[in-house]
């Protein structure tokens, strides 16, 4: 019985199904024969496998087998069975049970057609831009297919070329890469090796799965270049850095001195080829020299690398140069931020060509010792705790002094934070907290410091008037704004100046504010230029800033410009304006005589308007559902207004009523500043005729001023035909009472024609101040 196959003695797991035959010949004379009769009565089994059909496949009885993905042997076998008159006998095939794998060949001498297998994987020495091809032969090991060109691929292959070829001999393939890299434009002394590879893929093995490899090439740059442990890099400078001082312990092997160690690597293109650190290749050293400045100090490099005394060594490790530099001097850094840096030039000759290089060294020195010096700094420290900590802190310091000093001890630099911290703590109190105790010269810091608002002022402190105010509007105010402002500051710094209360009352802006009034009036009221009303009302908000700042600094000790700006100017809306009004309409009645004068022919051009004979009944009648309402709430009445006037009870009843009428109508015209009104009763009033009624009504009253400074205006009102009444005014509460009639017609003529914001004005939360200066 003779066996047949065309593959190995590998089946995969999990496979394709392959072929595997046996025949029977007789053999005479030493001449095989078939015996076809005899190969089909051939019977076949396995064991681990599967066999999925048995046939006749010309000479041979032929079993197609697999082995299942499911089965962990490692070992399968087929077996042919034969029974015949002559006896029995069988032949089993045996397989190991793997996987095909891709391993890279080598062949053992040339031209001898036997391989030495690698692994999976095959690296390459490259150049960058060396245009070079590499190639190697690959074999599929333990496969039932032989896999076609078209099976095989290679995946993410970025800048480089990689074509397959089959070989003459079966299972084992050529795989060439081109290297399509560019060279760098600069050379880099401290560049290291790059690797850029693919997978290889292949199919068509009879395994279910790809067999793969990898390809991969380390690509160098062309000529010299450096690595070592000690590489570091400072503003922008690479450099190799040497430890200059000498060690406290050595023993041993150990070296005195702190080495670098530098190892040089040379990459050339050969024929057709890179070579990579190629035997043969001589170094040589020359002479340190100035680095031109690197470290910051040219001429101290240059003079250093002429001077400085180092130990020098060349070694081979693993077919790599070594370079070992040793000082051989102590070196202290520049403590201004600079360092020492000098050139080691190398040169390495190869077939007759040399390449240089120039290896920047650091030589940096010994970092500073933390504790030298350090009992000089303790007794600094203890003195200062003496003269500058605070009585109450006074123990407590010194007790934390003896903690310093133990074991361990608190660094230099400790002590002076420490000692630092108690100086500005003795600072803090003497100018913050104990506000009594300071001097002329801190003062002006404060002055000098809070001069900075001008400019915050004029660049930035009214953006948000611009943002609430389109053009002129904003204009308006601003512009006098600033000027108020800047005086104001130069008479706060003349009052300081002089050691005198800043009183601002008596602040030009206080002036300005009271002679405003006096401008506005004496344009008859009727105002055209609104501009004069939007700098009247930028006067007083600054005079309130300034006025919120003095409060808040007298109440809280706190210096608040910004917040004393958002009380001034934070709300520009119609009430904001109102409020404003009013407290210059007080101000202005007090004080300014023109304006009493204005003032007064105003009242009584309005008194005669709204409140001369015949009008109150009309003004009645006007509002009497609201006047019916509001009144049987106040008295519990019923009934219509109608039966009020007609009352026909207790006629002291009636006379109540009706004064109660009177005294809402003047409360609702002329707001709280209405105080009295008072019957007039008698023969007199009876026995007034309508003339001398109408006389009175046109001249309306008289002015005088009150015991507490304020404006009074007294008048007769005939409110009903049978009935008059004396009236009395509080002026100055009636103009500047935002509740009533007389303030709203007052507040239009003179700032109706200003726009204002409907809403509060949202002030900036970080408003972009300038950088702080000092003068």
């Amino acid at each position: 019985m003779y066996t047949n196959k065309d593959f190995g003695d590998a089946l995969p797991r999990g496979g394709e199904p392959v072929a595997v035959g046996a025949r029977i010949a007789e053999v005479v004379d030493g001449a095989q024969h078939d015996r076809d009769d005899l190969t089909a009565k051939i019977s076949v089994s396995g064991q681990g496998l599967t066999i999925h059909r048995v046939q006749m496949d010309g000479r041979y009885c032929s079993a197609t087998v697999s082995v299942p993905a499911e089965y962990e042997g490692d070992k399968a076998g087929v077996t042919f069975s034969f029974t015949g008159e002559g006896g029995s006998f069988a032949k089993t095939v045996e397989f190991r049970v793997t996987r095909p794998g891709l391993k890279f060949a080598e062949e053992t001498q040339p031209g001898s057609g036997s391989f030495r297998l690698t692994e999976d994987r095959k690296e390459f020495d490259a150049i960058l831009g060396d245009g070079f091809s590499y190639s190697a032969d690959f074999m599929i090991v333990d496969a039932t297919k032989e896999p076609e060109l078209r099976d095989i691929s290679a995946e993410k292959a970025e800048g480089l070329d990689v074509q397959f070829e089959k070989t003459d001999r079966r299972f084992v393939y050529r795989v060439t890469v081109r290297n399509l890299t560019k060279a760098p434009e600069t050379p880099d002394l401290f560049a290291q090796k790059e690797e850029r590879g693919f997978g290889i893929s292949v199919r068509g093995t009879g395994a279910l799965e790809p067999v793969t490899g990898y390809v991969s090439l380390n690509l160098y740059q062309e000529g010299l270049t450096v690595r070592s442990r000690q590489e570091g890099k400072k503003n922008d400078v690479r450099y190799v850095r040497v430890q200059c001082w000498e060690k406290e312990h050595t023993g041993g092997l150990d070296n005195k001195w702190q080495v670098s160690e530098i190892e040089f690597t040379l990459a050339v293109k050969g024929k057709d080829q890179a070579m990579i650190d190629p035997d043969g290749a001589g170094y040589s050293f020359g002479k340190l020299k100035g680095s031109g400045g690197l470290g910051g100090k040219a001429d101290a490099e240059d003079s250093l690398a002429k001077k400085y005394e180092y130990s020098e060594k060349e070694n081979r490790f693993n077919d790599k140069f070594v370079y070992t530099f040793e000082p051989n001097a102590v070196l202290c850094e520049p403590d201004d931020g600079s360092f020492f840096v000098v050139l080691l030039p190398a040169e390495c000759e190869y077939e007759g060509r040399k390449y240089t290089a120039e290896v920047p060294l650091r030589l940096r020195g010994k970092d500073p010792d933390p504790f030298e010096g350090w009992e000089e700094e303790f007794e600094k420290l203890k003195d200062r705790i003496d003269k500058f900590s605070l009585p109450e802190d006074k123990e407590r310091w010194l007790r934390q002094l003896d903690v310093l000093a133990l074991d361990p001890r608190a660094s230099k630099e400790q002590l002076r934070l420490t000692s630092k911290y108690i100086v500005r703590q003795y600072m803090r109190y003497w100018t913050v907290e104990g506000i009594a105790a300071r001097s002329d010269a801190e003062r002006y810091d404060v002055i000098v410091n809070q001069l900075e608002w001008l400019k915050f002022i004029g660049d930035c402190a009214f953006s948000f008037l611009v943002n609430a105010y389109a053009g002129p509007v904003a204009e308006a105010i601003i512009s006098p704004a600033k000027d108020l402002m800047a005086q104001s500051m130069g008479e706060i710094i003349a009052a300081w100046n002089f050691g005198e209360k800043v009183d601002v009352e008596k602040f030009e802006i206080a002036k300005a504010l009271e002679t405003a009034g006096d401008n506005i009036m004496s344009n008859n009221i009727s105002l055209t230029n609104w501009r004069k009303a939007a700098g009247t009302l930028a006067a007083y908000f600054v005079y309130s800033s300034i006025k919120f700042y003095f409060a808040h600094w007298r109440e809280k000790g706190e210096s608040d410009f910004y917040g004393a700006l958002m009380k001034g100017f934070g709300d520009m809306t119609v009430q904001g304006f109102k409020a404003a009004a009013g407290a210059l309409f007080e101000k202005w009645i007090k004080n300014n005589k023109k304006v009493q004068e204005w003032i007064g022919k105003y009242i009584t051009s309005y008194m005669n308007k709204y409140l001369g004979r015949g009008r109150f009944i009309n003004l009645k009648n006007q509002r009497i559902s609201n006047l019916q309402h509001d009144l049987n709430n106040a008295l519990g009445l019923e009934g219509e207004l109608r039966k009020l006037a007609g009352w026909q009870g207790d006629s002291k009843n009636v006379m109540i009523l009706k004064i109660d009428i009177v005294q809402k109508y003047l409360l609702e015209l002329l707001g709280e500043g209405a105080s009295k009104v008072q019957e007039w009763i008698g023969e007199a009033a009876k026995g007034a005729s309508a003339a001398s009624s109408e006389a009175a009504g046109a001249a309306l009253g008289s002015f005088s001023m009150g015991t507490d400074g304020h404006m009074t205006f007294r008048c007769r009102l005939e409110a009903f035909e049978e009935d008059a009444y004396d009236v009395t005014v509080d002026l100055t509460r009636a103009v500047s009472n935002m509740s009533g009639k007389l303030f709203e017609g007052l507040y239009n003529e003179l700032f109706g024609q200003i726009p204002s914001a409907a809403a509060v004005i949202a002030a900036p939360a970080d408003p972009p101040l300038a950088p702080r200066q000092t003068v």
